[in-house]
């Protein structure tokens, strides 16, 4: 499958490029750019709303084990799309977390599901639940 070849080129990643994120162009040539591109214009073709999408930047961000997550962020761009590469049952965390206050206490997780896309605003405060 695309996540698979997507996530074998992860693990033989140069090792002079950032391992935690990976740009897709650094991946096999940039091979994997079009699988990028897909998930955009089949979110584009969902509706109207959706039509003026564009893909800017493609990257992986890596989780290296247990423990390892991502702390709460906006992301520099109008929307983000995330992908999980991995089946949810090699680990335990990892969900996309979203914190609408500043309050620690105060958020909402979606868990991931192998090659299912989760698209939010850039601006919406998120983080990924440690391993």
């Amino acid at each position: 499958s695309a996540c698979e070849l997507i996530l074998s080129a992860v693990r033989s990643a140069p090792a002079d490029v950032d391992h935690r994120h990976l740009p897709l162009e650094t991946l096999d040539g940039g091979a994997h750019l079009p699988t990028a591109q897909r998930v955009v214009e089949r979110l584009r073709a969902v509706s109207a709303y959706h039509a003026e999408l564009r893909l800017q930047r493609a990257f992986c961000v890596r989780y290296s084990g247990e423990g390892d997550g991502h702390a709460a962020h906006r992301d520099p761009c109008a929307f983000t799309v995330n992908v999980a590469l991995t089946p949810a049952a090699d680990f335990a965390g990892g969900d996309l977390a979203f914190h609408p206050s500043e309050r620690a206490d105060a958020s909402h997780s979606v868990g991931h599901e192998l090659g299912g896309a989760i698209l939010h605003a850039g601006a919406a405060r998120h983080s990924a639940v440690p391993l």
